[in-house]
């Protein structure tokens, strides 16, 4: 009988052991970079390259006191297929968007710039970089911005 005892033991030790090694959680789903882009960003920084003299300028951080251009009213909202982007002098773009180029592209419906290049993008930092001419000023310039999420 204790023999017999102790067959029950062990079985049911085994199969609390199947149990609950079988009980391993899935790895966390990867997000797509349309779930990652998806919230409301705001500039944390700014550089600037002059792309004829090659000079390269930081023109904003968030708080800083020797900012050269103001980019804190800036923002750039994105759901699954629209966009809203209130610029540096508190106007207002809304449209549609889409990833091109293999996802590295930003294609935006209206306003200006009209494609933005993803230099990185996680849940917590979105990088754009974009060019802007200005033929009057003879000046051609990549804007490069670090955003956060509001």
């Amino acid at each position: 009988m204790k023999k017999l005892s102790h067959v029950w033991l062990f079985i049911a030790l085994v199969m609390v052991t199947v149990s609950l090694s079988s009980c391993k959680k899935d790895p966390p789903k990867t997000k797509t970079k349309t779930e990652m882009i998806s919230r409301a960003w705001k500039v944390n920084k700014a550089l600037l390259r002059n792309l004829i003299t090659q000079k390269d300028d930081q023109i904003y951080i968030i708080g800083g006191t020797a900012n050269t251009e103001n980019f804190e009213p800036y923002r750039l909202s994105f759901d699954a297929t629209s966009f809203t982007r209130t610029n540096k002098d508190g106007s207002v773009t809304s449209g549609t968007w889409s990833f091109i180029n293999n996802e590295g592209t930003v294609k935006l419906s209206t306003g200006v710039p009209t494609e933005v290049n993803i230099v990185s993008l996680s849940e917590t930092e979105l990088t754009i970089s974009y060019v802007e001419e200005n033929p009057l000023k003879n000046t051609k310039n990549t804007y490069t911005l670090s955003l956060i999420p509001l």
